[in-house]
């Protein structure tokens, strides 16, 4: 028997007392977003509209971003929602509810993650393995131990099998500047999805870590030595 899928399910309610549900089901293995995807969508989710300059993945007539294919009923929702708009926000996570109130664009930004990095897309798909420890709203101290700690579990097991390991996390750098060109590059898409701010500034929201993170990963690091200090000094 297949062991169950991961849930992980989104809750807004908005200042007008709707509320606005989102359900994420992962692949307990591969942790792709398993959910069917409708069959058509806006324009905007064709691969051609504001393809990312780094995107590899063949030209087609008629192809769709996966990315935006997946993110295109949320944008909708959110389409007319301006981000400063204050939401009560709550998920449920491996049997856990984590609830905060908040602005509409960063509580849009913590979902907006999770989905980019199990949708598919061959870029953003590379943090894929932070998925599987999502924390709701995480704040960049948060968001830093859980990329650089499973990216250095990474180069642990490679070395365990004599591959070369990456420990001055260059690697994880070029990720991120990566993952930096599709967050510029698919703000314009949003752009195109709704009249209101909400969708785009909670895209910015989430970028700016892909933004500090080949910046200054290495200083922030540094910052934790005296956190670490018993692991340290061993």
């Amino acid at each position: 028997m297949d062991p169950a899928p991961l849930s992980v399910r989104y809750s807004f309610r908005m200042r007008d007392g709707s509320v606005r549900e989102e359900a994420v089901q992962l692949d307990p293995t591969s942790l792709a977003d398993v959910a069917p995807v409708a069959a058509d969508g806006p324009g905007w989710t064709l691969l051609a509209f504001e393809r990312c300059p780094n995107c590899p993945l063949p030209a087609a007539t008629g192809a769709r971003c996966p990315a935006a294919a997946r993110l295109a009923p949320l944008a909708a929702a959110f389409g007319e929602t301006l981000s400063v708009e204050d939401c009560e926000a709550e998920v449920e996570i491996s049997g856990r509810t984590v609830g905060k109130r908040l602005a509409a664009a960063p509580a849009l930004g913590s979902l907006l993650g999770l989905k980019f990095a199990t949708s598919g897309c061959p870029i953003l798909g590379r943090l894929r393995p932070m998925a599987r420890f999502h924390v709701p709203f995480a704040d960049e101290t948060e968001t830093l131990y859980r990329a650089a700690g499973l990216y250095l579990i990474a180069q642990h097991l490679r070395a365990t099998t004599g591959e070369p390991p990456d420990w001055s996390l260059s690697g994880l750098v070029a990720i991120y500047e990566d993952v930096g060109r599709v967050n510029q590059a698919f703000a314009k898409r949003l752009r195109a999805a709704g009249k209101a701010d909400a969708n785009v500034n909670a895209l910015v929201h989430l970028d700016m870590f892909a933004k500090w993170v080949p910046a200054s990963i290495l200083d922030r690091l540094e910052d934790l030595r005296e956190l670490l200090a018993v692991w340290v000094a061993g």
